[in-house]
């Protein structure tokens, strides 16, 4: 299912115990190819919890774009390259996803992997991020970002636009 989270109850439930009523999942009904209807619930499931927490100057990344002043910045961060979080910013979540270092996926805590791989909840890619016990400075981790959106303002239908302006969702 091509840009959709879909995700079962087992998923659901276990995300819940971690984070009761924090994270969105919106009932889907599934058939199967010769359309009947799969029995199991199923749900697409969006993670309302976002914020930045890579520290840019332990972690394999860089900046794209750069060298056009009208373009936004973006954080170039391949999946298997080294990312290093900072262990105050991610201190008490268990799943969240980046907020303005645009990055594709979802981060989760230590528990909740564990306990993920504990219910053998399968078909999720994952890695190990080290954390380092640094504060995240937006500063020192957006600062291409941060002066592209002084001078052009926030980019519209991004996650930071959006939280400022709710009422455009619909």
């Amino acid at each position: 299912m091509p840009g959709l989270n879909a995700v079962g109850e087992r998923f659901k439930t276990l995300v819940e115990s971690f984070e009761p009523g924090v994270h969105q999942f919106f009932p889907l009904e599934l058939f199967r190819k010769d359309g009947t209807p799969v029995d199991e619930p199923y749900y697409i499931f969006n993670c309302t919890v976002s914020f930045d927490s890579i520290l840019l100057k332990h972690s394999e990344a860089k900046w794209v774009n750069l060298d056009k002043p009208e373009e936004y910045p973006r954080l170039e961060i391949v999946s298997m390259q080294k990312q290093v979080l900072s262990k105050q910013a991610i201190e008490g979540h268990h799943i969240w996803s980046h907020l303005r270092q645009r990055m594709r996926g979802l981060f989760v805590s230590d528990a909740f992997h564990k306990q993920l791989k504990k219910n053998k909840i399968k078909y999720l890619f994952s890695r190990k991020c080290e954390e380092l016990d640094v504060p995240w400075i937006e500063e020192e981790n957006l600062g291409p970002l941060l002066d592209y959106e002084r001078k052009h303002g926030l980019e519209k239908s991004l996650k930071p636009w959006l939280k400022l302006n709710p009422e455009q969702l619909f």
